[in-house]
């Protein structure tokens, strides 16, 4: 059906013949305009406890900040203080028996003073970058680095005269951390590796192995780099999860791209041994995935990349060391569907990858999200049919009432899945809506079936979210179906309530200048729809008075 645009006065004739034809529209006791008048009177009062609440706000952060500026300069001063009678003393007594503890309390004074003062430099850089730039001035002088040169000093005479002292290692790995800060990468791993040696039961140690491990990683040696990441102990939360990622993309870049390769099983291995040590709660766990997948890709040479999946699904299954199931196989297998899909553009590997998560597991929490997926692979193809089917295994298999919904006792996983289950509903009603328009004259009937659908499917959308943004326009596509496969009454009813049933324009996205969804046109289309009843109800009369009435038995026709 056209919709047909008419003016103002169009639309009150049409609400005129809808009351004469006894189709009277659902009273509406507040207008419009009394709505947003409350609206505004709200909204005004509201306004105004905010800006009273602001100037209270702000007058208390002026006091904070007064009272933290004094503090910040007491606290300056303070550590100036001692710094100045620090060194007052080692310079009367550069021998004593406290030497050292006054070099480390110095050597930390010193560190505090320089990175505030790195702070302030930084600022002010900030600063003349953000002036030169609104000037249109080119600015070429170069970031402010930090210095450490007093601490380093500090930390250096404890290293060289005092390593029995308690404190020693402390001043170590302050040494080895500003020499890192500067820069002076070397002498830093040096420095570290010292620390090791001299105090292997630090506590900095763990960290001193990853550092060491680090500078051997930026100097491209991987195999240096691997053992010291592997010596840092499972049993510090800080630095283990951050070796085993590190040593996973130490293998990794090993790995011979394209030629079957145990260096990308070891990088597997170590990512894999991250996932299972944090329990997912890391914050490089979900990277770990993401890499895991991607050496799984090139771990094999197979163009068609069925070996990499059929490892995936070997080396997560329960048989694979020890016959411990992995409870996050399927999310491994889902980042191998995504690198196919977002990285390499491989859409048949990737929608084989996303299939064979939902054939192992059935009730992975993120099948809607996957699915979604799967959807962009076959609309990458231009594979409407296929994207379509996908969607519908969405809407009936992943909604409220279904078994796979009813599993999932995360609300955040039910959250999300209901995103995804409207989004896919509503692209399904649509989708059998656009079939039914391609058919009306080719295939009417078929073109009816499609309209029927689509009309289980919008009023499915309805009673689900009737407040949903996009009710408003699915009201007026559900009222243009039901025109479509002739119920006219019931278009009638529909085109109805998109007129007058929906009065916040703002929350059902109502444009003015949206000419389709107008209210006048709804209602004029409405006025078509009834009137398509009584012109039938014409017809029908008027066939009924020109049929010839029965003629009595043995009565002739004249001719």
């Amino acid at each position: 059906m056209k919709s047909i645009l008419h003016s103002g006065a169009a639309a009150a004739a049409a609400i005129c013949i809808l009351v004469a034809a006894g189709c009277k529209p659902k009273e509406v006791v507040i207008t419009r305009e009394d709505t947003l008048a409350k609206e505004d009177a709200v909204i005004e009062d509201l306004q105004a406890k905010i800006s009273e609440r602001q100037v209270e706000i702000d007058k208390l952060e002026g006091e904070r900040q007064d009272k933290s500026g004094k503090l910040a300069a007491e606290e300056r001063k303070a550590r100036n203080d001692a710094i100045r009678k620090y060194e007052e003393f080692l310079g009367k007594y550069p021998i004593s028996p406290y030497t050292p503890d006054v070099l480390i309390a110095l050597g930390e004074l010193y560190l505090e003073r320089s990175e505030e003062e790195h702070v302030v430099a930084l600022d002010e850089f900030q600063a003349r970058l953000e002036s030169a730039g609104e000037a249109g001035e080119i600015f070429t002088e170069p970031e402010p680095q930090p210095h450490y040169e007093k601490t380093i000093a500090a930390y250096q005479q404890i290293a060289l005269k005092y390593q029995e002292f308690p404190y020693a290692d402390v001043a170590y790995y302050g040494l080895g951390y500003c020499l890192k800060a500067q820069f002076e990468d070397e002498e830093a791993a040096r420095t570290f590796y010292k620390l090791t040696q001299l105090y292997p039961e630090s506590k900095f140690v763990p960290e001193a192995y990853f550092r060491i491990g680090e500078y051997f990683f930026d100097q491209y040696e991987f195999d240096k780099a691997v053992k010291y990441y592997a010596l840092v102990p499972d049993t510090n939360p800080d630095f283990y999860d951050k070796a085993l990622y590190k040593m996973g993309w130490a293998f990794y870049n090993q790995g011979d791209i394209g030629v079957s390769s145990l260096e990308y099983q070891k990088s597997i291995d170590a990512f894999t041994k991250l996932i299972e040590s944090t329990g997912k709660k890391s914050v490089l766990t979900d990277e770990a995935m993401e890499f895991t997948a991607i050496s799984l890709t090139e771990w094999s040479s197979d163009p068609n990349d069925e070996t990499a999946i059929a490892k995936a699904i070997g080396y997560y299954s329960e048989e694979f060391r020890g016959g411990k199931e992995r409870d996050y196989s399927p999310e491994v297998l889902h980042e191998l569907g995504d690198v196919y899909l977002y990285k390499q553009d491989k859409l048949k590997a990737a929608a084989t990858a996303y299939e064979t998560v939902l054939e192992y597991y059935p009730d992975y929490g993120r099948a809607p999200e996957l699915l979604d997926s799967l959807v962009e692979c076959y609309l990458r193809e231009e594979d409407y049919d296929n994207a379509h089917v996908t969607r519908v295994r969405i809407v009936d298999n992943y909604g409220p009432g279904s078994a796979w919904y009813e599993n999932q006792e995360d609300l955040d996983v039910r959250h999300k899945a209901l995103q995804r289950w409207e989004n896919a509903l509503y692209e399904v009603a649509v989708y059998f809506n656009m079939q039914g328009e391609r058919k009306t004259r080719t295939n009417p009937e078929d073109a009816k079936a499609a309209f029927e659908e689509a009309i289980n499917r919008y009023n499915q959308y309805l009673a689900s979210f009737p407040t949903n943004e996009k009710a408003y326009h699915v009201n007026f596509y559900l009222a243009e179906c039901y025109f479509a496969v002739g119920d006219f009454s019931l278009a009638g009813d529909q085109y109805q309530k998109t007129a007058l049933g929906y009065i916040d324009r703002e929350r059902y996205k109502i444009d003015k200048w949206d000419e389709k969804f107008t209210q006048e046109q709804s209602l004029f289309n409405a006025i078509v729809s009834y009137d398509e009843i009584f012109q039938k109800d014409i017809k029908e009369k008027k066939g009924e008075e020109a049929e010839p009435e029965a003629l009595e038995e043995g009565e002739e026709e004249e001719e």
